[in-house]
């Protein structure tokens, strides 16, 4: 896996809450947190879905869009399906980020 997925990944754990596996940041946020253009941080996250370690659930709000809600399915074995545990914040309301 390339450099830049692996950190858009490991960001997105770092930002999944661990009780309710909430995980929500916006693209500005994670461009910011890796580092990294926001196009870049798209394509990351648009190639980690593609390898089915990312589940992306896209929202809005009265036609307002909202950041995506990610699930990751990592977990003991990379890309078996399973969904993360374990990893990212305590809040109720999702990761750090």
């Amino acid at each position: 896996m390339p450099a830049l997925q692996k950190l858009v990944l490991l960001m997105l754990a770092n930002c999944t809450n661990h009780h309710t596996g909430r995980c929500d940041p916006s693209h500005d946020t994670l461009a910011k947190e890796c580092g990294m253009s926001r196009d870049s941080v798209k394509r990351a996250i648009a190639e980690l879905a593609e390898k089915g370690l990312v589940e992306i659930r896209r929202q809005s709000n009265n036609g307002v869009n909202l950041p995506n809600q990610y699930t990751l399915r990592v977990g003991s074995s990379v890309g078996v399906g399973s969904s993360v545990g374990g990893v990212g914040a305590d809040s109720t309301q999702g990761g750090r980020c």
